[in-house]
């Protein structure tokens, strides 16, 4: 549900007002989700027995989630008539926001004893709730909490000057203030809802889970127009990311995209973030452009996943990385190409084609900071010291517990940052009759290797790489009239090449495949009527 406003006062040299409200709520039911383990036993993949009950389980989980979000903007223009020269434009512009998320989450997760090696899961599980041969105990009350609640809570005031300093140069400066809490609060499945759990971590602001904080994010831009169609921009700015409550929660859910357990981290902080960009643009008519921008961001506790296991299970959690720096160059280019442009012909009148196109060059690099053999000291003492330098992880799920570790001996110096692909291309090539009242649009993308999951060098465990599947869609649309009536056909078939998806990890030349399988060919249509 949301609800919206805009005002403009006359009598107040145009004051603007506008306003906004918003409700929304979600919720998602994930029952009887089932995860089985083989081993190769030399006379065939069979599932595992008995020697890790956690091997072969079954699970539930529920998530009910709401948000509240409201604010307000004004905007003043100010301008300066007769022979101004410097400064003859300026909007001031001023804001509040509130945004509030709320979230109650629930995993279960029991776990199936196999008193032998057997290839038919349908007769394992069978067995288990019928017959009594396997039996069935909860394995998420002993190793995690199955239940949480939590709560994010963003107030925030920010204004903006934007000015047209010179008659070729314009300048905005402006800043963002926001005092947030974000809180995650565990509890038995049977316990009651204690609501007060927010104003507790506002008074116990060393607990975990619990992030109480202000912070002031600075902005400036200054746009430079050279010459007709041409704008040249650089600018400054600051920013946040706050940890999910599924980072944060030490509760066991199950990644149905990658079929792992994740386990989050309730030690994890904000990411604070420096970017410099600056872009060059030139218009060659409305909606038509080529852009050159390049970029540079500076941060410092980014969030990352990495890589774990319990017993044989792999499983997934999430730290802050001392610090990592990302930077690199983006080109944009979108054209339209009349056919009558090329050929003097009156039945392609109607006929164009449209370009459009972009490709991302970037490089990062993650710090793993000092060493502590480097300077002689143990794990303890040197995160004592260097606590800038250390990484913080929950070592015990049901009870929290934060250990700290140096991040060299955790990740990999220098490495790229977990899900950055050095290479992005996409290309959109359409072709639009307006007589036919028809268009056919071919998608290309495309993105290079990248770390799905960081690696852990203390347990041995290399980093996940992914190669994400390289795609062409085909889409086709057509408006027509029957009875009075306007409809609109589509026509999407999607991975034509047929790429599929990997997933491994390598070391020492060696490599084993995590997820590998075929992404197959899909094909939809469908039909409108507009009223």
């Amino acid at each position: 549900t949301q609800v919206s406003g805009k005002h403009i006062f006359d009598n107040l040299n145009d004051l603007e007002i506008e306003w906004r409200g918003s409700y929304s709520e979600a919720f998602r039911d994930a029952p009887y989700q089932f995860s089985v383990l083989y081993q190769d036993s030399f006379d065939g993949l069979g599932l595992t027995t008995t020697s890790n009950a956690a091997n072969n389980t079954f699970g539930f989980s529920h998530i009910d989630d709401d948000s509240t979000d409201f604010g307000i903007d004004a905007t003043l223009p100010i301008e300066f008539g007769g022979s101004c020269t410097y400064f003859c434009e300026t909007d001031l512009k001023v804001g509040y926001s509130y945004v509030e998320n709320d979230r109650d989450a629930v995993s279960q997760l029991f776990a199936v004893q196999i008193p032998r090696s057997d290839r038919r899961i349908d007769y394992v599980f069978a067995s288990a709730f019928a017959n009594g041969n396997g039996s069935v105990s909860s394995i998420g009350g002993n190793s995690f909490p199955e239940r949480y609640l939590a709560t994010l809570e963003v107030d925030a005031a920010y204004f903006q000057v934007d000015t047209q300093i010179t008659p070729y140069v314009r300048g905005a400066v402006g800043g963002r203030w926001e005092s947030a809490i974000e809180a995650v609060d565990t509890m038995t499945l049977n316990q009651d809802m204690d609501l007060n759990y927010v104003e507790a971590c506002i008074e116990r602001q060393t607990d975990q889970s619990c992030d109480n904080k202000e912070d002031f994010l600075p902005a400036v831009t200054i746009t430079w127009n050279p010459m007709d169609d041409l704008q040249v921009r650089a600018g400054y700015s600051e920013t946040i990311t706050r940890p999910q409550f599924r980072e944060l929660a030490p509760t066991e859910f199950v990644n149905t995209e990658t079929d792992q357990n994740f386990i989050g981290n309730p030690f994890l902080v904000n990411a604070a973030i420096k970017n410099w960009d600056a872009r060059a643009e030139y218009y060659f008519s409305r909606g038509q452009f080529i852009t050159f921008g390049v970029f540079y961001k500076d941060m410092e506790r980014p969030i990352e996943e990495i890589s774990q296991r319990q017993g044989d299970t792999p499983k997934t959690t999430f730290i802050n990385v001392p610090s990592a720096e990302l930077y690199g160059f983006e080109l944009e280019y979108e054209q339209e190409l009349p056919l009558s442009s090329w050929f003097d012909l009156n039945w392609i009148s109607s006929k164009d084609f449209t370009i459009k196109t972009n490709y991302t060059w970037s490089d990062s690099k993650v710090s793993a900071g000092r060493n502590p053999v480097d300077l002689g000291l143990s794990s303890a003492e040197f995160c004592a010291q260097y606590a800038e330098d250390c990484v913080t992880t929950n070592q015990q799920p049901l009870n929290p517990t934060a250990f700290l570790l140096p991040g060299a001996g955790l990740i990999e110096d220098g490495r790229h940052l977990q899900g950055q692909s050095e290479h992005l291309f996409n290309l959109q090539f359409g072709y639009n009759d307006s007589e036919a009242d028809a268009d056919v649009n071919i998608l290309f993308n495309y993105a290079s290797e990248r770390i799905r999951s960081g690696e852990s060098l203390n347990l041995g465990i290399p980093a996940i790489l992914e190669q994400p599947p390289m795609t062409i869609d085909f889409v086709y649309n057509k408006r027509f009239n029957v009875l009075g009536g306007e409809y609109e056909f589509s026509l999407n078939i999607e991975n034509l090449l047929g790429d599929d998806y990997e997933a491994y990890q390598e070391r020492g030349g060696d490599r084993v495949d995590v997820d590998t399988y075929d992404i197959g060919q899909s094909v939809s249509f469908g039909l409108k009527r507009e009223f």
